[in-house]
């Protein structure tokens, strides 16, 4: 089944929700909703995959023991929103669900890909913020010759959006939310 047919802004125009999308059935194209707006992009290209392979081999020991780390997978953000992260740490999995709730989103990741520059830079950042997510990584120059960059985002408390955090490369330690050592170049060996 494929969207139905709906113009923005026309008149009869109903916005998109969350539960709608995800009833949809499986198609392994990523279906994400912003403010009603369906947004539908293909798979990310293969260096964007093989990063992410090999930082979830290298994230997974690091992780709590009673935590879980999926990817991509639908993140109900509200009503009307529903995005669809690369990597997702959670604290808790609901048995059945078709959607992660931010309330138990220990850490995001996502990987800035040609198509999805603006989206992963700038909207996506803000919407998690705004949900309350702590923890929030971006990793980005996947074409660099230092190799990708990483930037660790942490919201504070009582904030709805997050603080500057400068782009770092090679070897990077991080202590939330889990102690964890990133070769990042090694990552797109």
């Amino acid at each position: 089944m494929t969207a139905p047919a709906r113009h923005y802004g026309h008149p009869g125009y109903e916005p998109y929700t969350a539960d709608e999308v995800l009833g949809w059935p499986e198609d392994g194209i990523r279906h994400e909703v912003f403010d009603g707006g369906l947004h539908v992009s293909p798979h990310a290209n293969l260096d964007h995959q093989m990063l992410l392979e090999r930082l979830r081999t290298a994230l997974h020991p690091a992780l709590p023991d009673d935590w879980a780390m999926l990817g991509p997978i639908n993140l109900r953000m509200g009503a009307d929103t529903l995005l669809v992260p690369d990597l997702v740490v959670l604290s808790r999995v609901a048995r059945g669900a078709v959607a992660a709730d931010p309330a138990d989103t220990r850490l995001v990741v996502e990987v800035v890909s040609p198509g999805s520059r603006r989206m992963d830079r700038l909207i996506k950042p803000a919407l998690y913020a705004e949900a309350g997510i702590t923890h929030f990584w971006l990793i980005d120059d996947l074409d660099a010759a230092t190799g990708p960059s990483l930037r660790v985002f942490r919201l504070p408390p009582g904030a709805t959006a997050y603080p500057f955090a400068a782009a770092q490369t090679g070897t990077v330690t991080v202590t939330e939310p889990f102690p964890v050592t990133l070769d990042l170049a090694g990552l797109l060996r």
